[in-house]
């Protein structure tokens, strides 16, 4: 999950980010929390489509890619409801 976070590539990008005030690099952390809580109630609505099916290599039968990942690739594709997406996101077990 931090690669997912950190790597510009793979996640949020935060190894591109230089703040030197405290209180700026905890407002930083928090949005990017609710940014990754909302990739991840998106990613955990494209598995209602079996969109992450689509996503992952045919040699393997479980998911290989995170909810947050799958929630980027599922917004860059499609429209979906804010609302819906977190029901999707409840309605999967912990």
């Amino acid at each position: 999950m931090f690669r997912d976070l950190k790597n510009r590539d793979w996640g949020l990008g935060l190894d591109c980010v230089r703040l030197s005030e405290p209180e700026r690099h905890d407002r930083h952390f928090a949005i990017l929390a609710l940014a990754y809580i909302l990739l991840c109630a998106f990613g955990a609505a494209a598995k209602t489509f079996n969109i992450a099916q689509t996503l992952k290599a045919k040699t393997r039968a479980d998911r290989v890619l995170n909810l947050a990942r799958i929630g980027n690739y599922f917004l860059q594709l499609y429209r979906y409801p804010l609302k819906e997406a977190w029901a999707a996101l409840a309605a999967l077990p912990t």
